[in-house]
């Protein structure tokens, strides 16, 4: 099931332009593939990031099969601009804990762990 959350973003160039946003959960792998693609073009492009796999173009790891994956698409174009993964305290229980557990020191958290979600975002 799709849901989807509508609003607008306005920018300002002697004019206003806008611009119709559209915000839903990745119904299907292809739509996964399409954030992977938006992580890749940002971490491994933008920010220089090592990334494994990086031969398929996608940012690909552990933990992404076990999120939900929720995309930003412009209405216009149809472009990902934005992704945004979410995994929340069972999943990550499945897979040996939060990916943010290898960046930050998270134990005395541990009493909300089935309670929270972590989200990453390109």
């Amino acid at each position: 099931m799709s849901r989807q959350f509508p609003w607008r973003a306005h920018a300002q160039r002697g004019h206003e332009a806008s611009r119709r946003l559209t915000a839903h959960f990745a119904p299907s792998v292809a739509e996964v593939v399409d954030a992977q693609r938006l992580r890749f073009r940002v971490f491994g492009g933008e920010m220089g990031a090592s990334l494994r796999k990086a031969e398929e173009g996608r940012d690909r790891d552990i933990v992404a099969p076990f999120c939900e994956h929720l995309l930003v698409r412009d209405a216009f174009t149809g472009e990902v601009v934005g992704a945004y993964r979410i995994l929340n305290g069972a999943q990550a229980k499945k897979i040996g804990g939060f990916y943010s557990d290898d960046q930050f020191a998270l134990a005395r958290l541990g009493h909300l762990r089935e309670r929270i979600a972590e989200v990453g975002r390109a």
